[in-house]
């Protein structure tokens, strides 16, 4: 029989790789998963140290395996740090009493379409599309400053002066 401290690994491990679910008891993903392994037994404490020892091996590779995947479909360090030399670049452009890290958790706001905690990491939970997406959205935001700062030097439409006669 699996020992305690198996049982707890197991479990642990279940819930880092987010198969555990305690409302479905042993319906859940985790005893479902188990059982592919051991269809003979229907609750972890019925595993042999052996089958436990195995299972652990597999929830480990396994959440090795997911922390991977999370890891590639994030957003890259790389893009962060673009995101915040373009938000700087708009900034420098289109001066504001916003702080330049406010600034850009509306862009990730609005390129995103949620909700962006400015006291904590404002790139929590951005995929690397998402990142993309804001830096998009920062080339748009430059792009449209330059053409009306430009606008405005030349004197045309939207530069605040008088029409021309």
């Amino acid at each position: 029989m699996a020992t305690k401290e198996q049982k707890k690994k197991i479990y642990a491990l279940g819930a880092i790789c987010e198969l555990l679910d305690s409302s479905r008891g042993i319906e859940d993903d985790l005893h479902l998963w188990i059982r592919q392994y051991a269809p003979d037994k229907e609750h972890i404490s019925d595993l042999s140290d052996e089958q436990a020892d195995f299972i652990i091996e597999r929830l480990k590779d396994y959440s090795k395996h997911l922390k991977d995947l999370k890891a590639a479909t994030r957003m890259s360090e790389a893009q962060k740090n673009l995101s915040f030399h373009l938000m700087y670049q708009l900034a420098e452009i289109s001066p504001s009493s916003v702080s330049v890290r406010d600034r850009l958790a509306g862009v990730i706001a609005n390129a995103t379409g949620r909700k962006v905690r400015t006291n904590g990491g404002i790139f929590a939970g951005c995929s690397a599309e998402d990142g993309r997406n804001i830096i998009e959205t920062l080339k748009r935001y430059i792009t449209t400053e330059q053409r009306k700062k430009r606008s405005d030097k030349n004197g045309n439409v939207g530069s605040g002066g008088a029409a021309p006669p």
